[in-house]
């Protein structure tokens, strides 16, 4: 399943601030789905997400999310 996800969800995470990824990490690393080897590799995660979403707007590109059930 592909889904768009909505612009205003982007641009909240584009608005986020290098000073909360940490906090973001350390709340990723509680979702049960999801493995990450530490904090570490959560917060880079986190980054790049973010990374994405700053970008996609300025190169008329919208993201998606893939899942599998």
């Amino acid at each position: 399943m592909i889904e768009e996800i909505p612009g205003a969800w982007r641009d909240t995470l584009a608005a986020v601030g290098d000073e909360a990824l940490p906090g973001i990490a350390a709340r990723w690393e509680g979702i049960e789905e999801v493995r990450f080897g530490d904090r570490r590799e959560a917060e880079e995660c986190a980054r790049l997400f973010v990374e994405l979403a700053r970008r996609a707007p300025a190169a008329g590109h919208t993201l998606y999310c893939v899942a599998c059930l």
